[in-house]
């Protein structure tokens, strides 16, 4: 995929035709600063909210931390969704790797990983290959991924 709006289309699209979800991207931007990309509704997962981020590939060296860039998830981002889980909401952050590989972040490790005063954040490889909640298989979104990930971030237990 060639930019983050393409991936956030594929993934509202899956969460509408394949999980039923009333989904829709949002741009917000003029109006709400901080509301994330995605929102969705559902009888069994509930109504949420998703920010995605893309990374354009993995780093070269597992030891290497998967950055996000300085500024490109702002504190007003981080601040809406950590409102909207203490206000009993849903919200996480959804993470698109290397075009095919996603991944789904909760608040609170988003809360614990982010530096406020440089707005950026950087995930260990290992742990986001291995432990963060994978929204995708070998060919990319998945379907059945999403809709268990989804379901844990609506419950509050997503790893962190």
């Amino acid at each position: 995929m060639a930019n983050e709006s393409d991936g956030r289309r594929a993934l509202v699209r899956l969460m509408k035709h394949d999980l039923g979800l009333h989904a829709h991207p949002v741009e917000s931007g003029d109006t709400a600063p901080g509301i994330p990309d995605v929102e969705y509704c559902g009888e069994l997962l509930g109504q949420g909210w998703l920010e995605v981020k893309r990374v354009a590939a993995w780093p070269k060296r597992p030891t290497t931390p998967v950055r996000l860039p300085k500024g490109y998830l702002k504190r007003a981002q981080v601040g809406f969704m950590k409102r909207r889980v203490r206000a009993g909401g849903t919200a996480g952050l959804a993470i698109q790797v290397a075009g095919r590989d996603w991944f789904l972040v909760g608040v609170e490790t988003v809360l614990a990983l982010y530096d406020r005063r440089e707005e950026k954040i950087a995930f260990d490889q290992t742990w986001l290959r291995e432990e963060a909640l994978r929204l995708s298989g070998p060919r990319g979104l998945n379907a059945e991924q999403v809709a268990y990930a989804l379901d844990l971030l609506r419950r509050g237990v997503v790893p962190g």
